[in-house]
C-alpha cells in the first residue's frame, strides 16, 4: 500500500468512526439504545474494528480495502436513514 492510498484509507475510516460513534452518542441520549439497536451498534463498531485492524496490518490490496470500506460506508447511511425515520420526534 502506498503512502498515499494507506493516508487515505485512515482518514476515510477515521471519519467513518466518527460518525459512528457520534450516531451511537445520539441513539444514548434519545433513550433507545436498546436491544436491536443496541446490538446493531456493537456490530458497525465492530465491522469498522476489523477493517480498521485488516488495513494496519496490510495483508489485503488497497483496492480491496476501499472497498470494502465503501460498502460499509454505504450500509452504515442506509442505517442510519432507517434509524433516524425511525425514532424521529
Amino acid at each position: 500500500m502506498s503512502m498515499d492510498e494507506n493516508m487515505e484509507l485512515r482518514a476515510r475510516l477515521s471519519e467513518l468512526s466518527k460518525r459512528i460513534d457520534t450516531k451511537i452518542r445520539d441513539l444514548k441520549s434519545q433513550g433507545v439504545m436498546k436491544g436491536v439497536v443496541r446490538e446493531a451498534a456493537a456490530n458497525w463498531k465492530l465491522q469498522h474494528f476489523n477493517l480498521t485492524e485488516t488495513a494496519k496490518a496490510g495483508t489485503r490490496p488497497p483496492s480491496e480495502l476501499a472497498k470494502d470500506l465503501e460498502i460499509l460506508s454505504l450500509a452504515f447511511e442506509r442505517w442510519l436513514a432507517r434509524t433516524d425515520k425511525t425514532f424521529e420526534a
